[in-house]
């Protein structure tokens, strides 16, 4: 992890560097065009481009240089954190399924089997996908939000104040997002979990269901538990 937490960092740094190297491109092309800009009744000597060339022959290798930072970076961030979170996706369902084997026959009738197979699967699958590649995200984002800030004060302070006055109001929607989507994945579980059950109870005796014809009352006790 401390690999990948590495890799993190730097992949976000490099994203404001790329940045200040599309600043410079520009900035060279705009100081270019006020040489062009002149009047039509006034003549000058034949420009010289090679100012220009050489200082985008320049910048051209920096964003090379980063793009290829960037990829391995990547990699690194990448790997090193979803190899761990694998090793404590494989803990957790070890640890969830021997919990289970030591309950008492009196708990399997409150949790159903399809139940907790959909808790050993899915839910344990979503904490993978947060503890791996989504956690090295946050991380990259961050070192990406910092270098710019930083940047930012470099090359003009005046701007990056007046739009970091308006970051309370972005910190307040996002934690409202999270919440209310942290709300709304917990009820998906549930639901998922309730819905895998009754699957799993229907499909373990089919040839019963068909028998007495109780193929739709199977059908909308599935969509009860998913709209629940």
């Amino acid at each position: 992890m401390v690999i990948g937490t590495i890799g993190a960092l730097a992949n976000g740094a490099t994203m404001p560097l790329m940045m200040l190297v599309f600043t410079n491109i520009i900035d060279d092309f705009t100081n270019f065009g006020k040489l062009c800009d002149l009047p039509a009744n006034f003549t000058t000597p034949p420009i010289d481009l090679s100012p220009l060339t050489d200082s985008l022959r320049d910048q051209i290798i920096y964003l090379i240089i980063l793009g290829i930072a960037t990829m391995i970076l990547s990699y690194f961030q990448v790997a090193f954190w979803l190899m761990p979170a694998q090793k404590q996706a494989r803990a957790i369902r070890k640890a969830l399924f021997s919990s289970i084997l030591k309950q008492d026959i009196g708990w399997f009738d409150v949790y159903k089997s399809g139940e907790l197979t959909n808790r050993l699967t899915d839910d344990i699958d979503k904490i993978k996908d947060a503890f791996g590649d989504k956690f090295g995200n946050a991380i990259q984002n961050l070192a990406t939000f910092v270098g710019g800030i930083v940047i930012g004060f470099v090359k003009g302070w005046k701007l990056t104040l007046v739009i970091l006055s308006l970051s309370p109001l972005i910190l307040a929607s996002a934690i409202m997002f999270t919440k209310i989507a942290q709300v709304l994945t917990s009820n998906e579980l549930k639901s998922y979990a309730k819905a895998g059950a009754v699957a799993e109870e229907v499909f373990s005796a089919i040839r019963t269901v068909f028998a007495f014809n109780g193929a739709q009352k199977e059908h909308k006790r599935y969509e009860e538990k998913l709209d629940e």
